[in-house]
């Protein structure tokens, strides 16, 4: 059952979100310097998106530098909608989504060097257990105080179709070109 927050505990909480971010964002204005040249992964993401540039090549393993941008922004909006409970509800959201692609990434990784056949049944039974612990990840602290199970399953398919989306920005599915698409000439 979801416990009603009292209403000084959520202002307390947005008060404490807004002075993190405030600090953050001020910290970023005082330790870097407008004028510095973006890291190699900075690079990638904007060469992507800036019109007209030539596209630098991207490696889906770096992908999870987006993770670490999108993150604080997907955490403050759940916690100005469910309050702290929210804030941590995706906190634990986002471990779980990260944990799940660690495991299908080793899964796959560690199967494809041994025979084409054990990857796929891999992926396809890594799937379903994998499944089967986010399940239990969320069974597990259903009737736990700090839950909002709103927030978790919202961060949860949020955080799981972001990166996807993001991902097959950059994969081919053609047999012509598997994997990786070809360079842009």
């Amino acid at each position: 059952m979801q416990r009603l927050v009292p209403v000084s505990e959520r202002t307390l909480a947005r008060r404490l979100l807004v002075l993190v971010g405030g600090g953050h964002l001020l910290a970023q204005f005082v330790l870097f310097s407008a004028r510095r040249a973006p890291s190699w992964d900075e690079a990638i993401y904007l060469s992507q998106i800036a019109p007209g540039a030539r596209a630098l090549a991207f490696a889906p393993s770096r992908a999870r530098g987006i993770t670490l941008l999108v993150a604080p922004v997907l955490v403050a909006i759940c916690g100005v909608i469910w309050g702290i409970d929210g804030v941590w509800s995706s906190m634990y959201a986002i471990v779980i989504v990260l944990v799940n692609f660690a495991l299908a990434a080793a899964l796959v990784a560690t199967t494809a060097r041994i025979s084409l056949g054990l990857m796929m049944g891999a992926v396809l039974f890594g799937y379903l257990i994998r499944l089967g612990l986010i399940f239990l990840a969320v069974f597990v602290v259903r009737d736990a105080d700090w839950i909002s199970l709103p927030a978790l399953g919202a961060t949860i398919i949020v955080t799981h179709l972001g990166l996807l989306l993001w991902e097959l920005k950059f994969v081919a599915i053609s047999l012509a070109h598997p994997g990786l698409k070809p360079a842009r000439p």
